[in-house]
């Protein structure tokens, strides 16, 4: 989908339009790419290694579908935004204090930094960390607190049905 819109210095019209993914991916430098996976990578870790959720529960309802939906929004979007987050800090590096590496080498120490930066921070005043860790914290709470709803949903229903299908002996 494009517009046509009027150019600001000669009145010629210019496209605008929606970027796909495929090109921007196409486009973007495997440098870029390599840092955004590291760093995707390790918070998938980090949230394989905090929540289990059921791989199968039979009888859906809508309510289950949805926060499936709803899970793979919130689980796959906190990995997504540290990904890009780790891909900007690399082109933000790049320019001045990263030049002088191997690319790659580069990238994979941007991926693998990002996450130690994000928790940096510079002083603690009555319990409170002033730093990136400030953010970095709050919002990893608040995906978490939305997962940790949908999983425990999840292994609730997961119980109910083992508990139905075996029921207890005398």
């Amino acid at each position: 989908m494009s517009f046509v819109l009027l150019g600001a210095e000669e009145g010629q019209p210019y496209q605008v339009g929606l970027v796909s993914l495929q090109k921007l991916l196409s486009d973007m430098p495997p440098e870029i790419c390599l840092s955004m996976f590291i760093a995707g990578l390790l918070t998938l870790f980090d949230l394989d290694d905090i929540f289990y959720v059921p791989k199968s529960v039979s009888g859906f309802s809508w309510m289950d579908t949805w926060s499936r939906l709803n899970l793979f929004f919130w689980w796959w979007g906190f990995v997504a935004v540290n990904a890009i987050l780790a891909g900007a800090l690399y082109l933000i590096l790049r320019k001045d204090q990263i030049k002088d590496f191997h690319p790659l080498l580069a990238a994979a120490g941007t991926g693998f930094g990002y996450l130690a930066l994000v928790r940096v921070k510079f002083t603690t005043i009555q319990d409170v960390p002033i730093g990136f860790e400030l953010f970095y914290e709050r919002a990893k709470n608040f995906a978490y607190k939305r997962i940790n709803r949908i999983t425990t949903h999840a292994r609730q229903v997961e119980l109910t049905t083992m508990a139905a299908k075996s029921p207890l002996k005398n």
